[in-house]
């Protein structure tokens, strides 16, 4: 190294150097410039410096792990849900086909509108019915249950409630 160099300059140089031996380099040669990097008149703090670096990386790593571990539990948690939410609506058919429960059309009009879709406020998509719990479920909805569940559905006029109040009584 040059002599003329400022320890700012030196020090900015040896960071960026531990960086990629850590994270890109493998095996001998990453101890070969580790080591490398430890001697001289800085040897010693760097030394601690690397070991300290290292010890946040197998953290970062170890948390990493750990949150992938729960996120595939939450997966397999809601893949399990979905099944089983499946299963009711598949038993409860008839009653979705001809739209006369209000709860079942509830459920799948809230999962139809899926805060994914872009156009959630203003469609009901059958895309993730369809993906979610099956094309035969998803016609039956589609065909005659929405149809059925919207027509019988009473939707409250603004006009009988004068100063957005709900007389209660």
């Amino acid at each position: 190294m040059r002599r003329d160099t400022d320890p700012a300059e030196r020090q900015i140089w040896y960071e960026v150097v531990r960086d990629i031996a850590l994270q890109q380099v493998r095996g001998r040669r990453r101890q070969q410039a580790l080591v490398a990097l430890t001697a001289g008149v800085d040897g010693p703090a760097r030394a601690t410096d690397i070991e300290t670096v290292r010890a946040q990386r197998i953290e970062s790593f170890q948390t990493d792990r750990g949150w992938k571990r729960e996120n595939r539990a939450r997966e397999a948690e809601r893949r399990w849900q979905l099944e089983e939410s499946k299963a009711q609506f598949l038993k409860e058919i008839d009653v979705i086909r001809d739209g006369s429960e209000f709860s079942p059309m509830q459920c799948l009009i809230s999962h139809a509108a899926e805060s994914r879709s872009p156009i959630r406020y203003t469609k009901v998509s059958l895309e993730p019915i369809v993906r979610d719990f099956g094309q035969e479920l998803a016609e039956a909805f589609q065909v005659e249950g929405l149809d059925e569940g919207l027509a019988t559905d009473k939707c409250t006029d603004p006009a009988d409630y004068p100063a957005n109040r709900v007389a209660l009584g």
